[in-house]
């Protein structure tokens, strides 16, 4: 009785003789069956390797806190944010109301007995081997076991003194300095000293600078005024670490005091779709418990919002506002993305 094998054995040992009579051939038909195999394999491996996982992705935005707090620029008022912290509107408005802003006081909807560390955002022309170079100056320290994550160090060390820097990888290619060399910014002639290189790794062509809290956005910022020019913008969020974290619930609680929150443990497990109010547009009164779920149609009444800075460099803001005020609000919640060459370090 025959066997599968034995109705195959003669067309193998047909094909093995055919392809050792033309072996160029064989050869170019093996090659154009496994090549395209082994670079889509590469591309997939390499795809993945580079994929983070959502722990990886809050590390690099808030560090080890628990959360990040911002100011969304609209008066105080209550608001309505979605899980992520990208979308919100206020929680009441009706029609005939112009649409909230206005700066927030966000120490006070930090819980009491909290980890605070301060992270601000703002730019300076700095002085390099090639002439001044529009840089983002970042004060936050970068050391603090609330931060780690968010600055990977390459060489050197952190900032530990006042008049002590380090910059991006990028920033010093860019610039000609490298760790050792002394930088200082136009109109403001302190010099610091570079100690230390470090990486932002979701924006590796960022030009930055990092420095403690206070040691240079406020003193240049006054060099600047005195020279008779307008002080550069800058704007600030909280990292939180508490314990316990900030569940959902907290999150809407800390929303009624006008204040956005990034929470690590929402952010890794969000909430269910029917607990999370809509911010959908739509026009009319509001009343209730229920959301306003959009602003008015007229441009001036457009919401801003800042917590997409460490997502990515294009931000809806309302027209009404002027430039500096609108790069302030970008800025507020900074991990800060890659900018053009023309506008490099503008705050996001």
């Amino acid at each position: 009785m025959k066997t599968w094998f034995h109705s195959w054995r003669a067309a193998i040992r047909i094909a093995r003789r055919d392809a050792w009579r033309a072996k160029g051939r064989s050869a170019l038909v093996l090659a154009m069956i496994a090549l395209p195999i082994l670079g889509v394999s590469a591309f997939d491996l390499t795809f993945r390797s580079a994929e983070l996982s959502p722990a990886e992705k809050v590390d690099r935005t808030i560090g080890a806190a628990d959360a990040r707090f911002g100011d969304p620029q609209l008066g105080g008022v209550p608001i309505l944010q979605d899980p992520e912290g990208e979308t919100g509107v206020p929680a009441r408005i009706r029609d005939d109301e112009q649409w909230p802003s206005g700066a927030t006081d966000v120490t006070k909807a930090i819980p009491a007995g909290s980890t605070v560390l301060t992270d601000r955002v703002g730019s300076a022309k700095l002085t390099t081997v090639h002439g001044l170079l529009l840089t983002e100056v970042r004060e936050l320290k970068a050391s603090d076991p609330v931060a780690r994550g968010i600055m990977p160090l390459l060489e050197g060390r952190y900032p530990e003194k006042n008049d002590e820097v380090m910059a991006t990888s990028h920033f010093l290619e860019t610039s000609g300095l490298s760790i050792g060399s002394t930088l200082s910014a136009r109109n403001f002639e302190h010099p610091y000293r570079i100690v230390g290189s470090y990486e932002l790794p979701d924006t590796l062509k960022t030009d930055q600078v990092n420095a403690l809290p206070g040691a240079f956005l406020a003193p240049y910022a006054k060099a600047v005024e005195k020279a008779g020019l307008p002080a550069p913008d800058s704007s600030v969020s909280y990292l939180v670490r508490k314990p316990g974290g900030f569940t959902w619930n907290t999150v809407q609680e800390i929303n009624t005091k006008g204040v956005l929150v990034a929470s690590r443990a929402v952010l890794l497990a969000p909430p269910a779709a029917a607990d999370v109010p809509s911010t959908s547009g739509r026009t009319g009164a509001t009343t209730g418990p229920g959301p306003r779920a959009g602003p008015p149609s007229s441009p001036r009444s457009r919401p801003s919002w800042a917590w997409r800075c460490w997502r990515s460099a294009s931000w809806p803001v309302p027209p009404s506002r002027s430039a500096p005020a609108a790069r302030a609000a970008s800025s507020a919640w900074s991990v800060p993305t890659a900018v053009p060459a023309a506008t490099s370090g503008r705050s996001c």
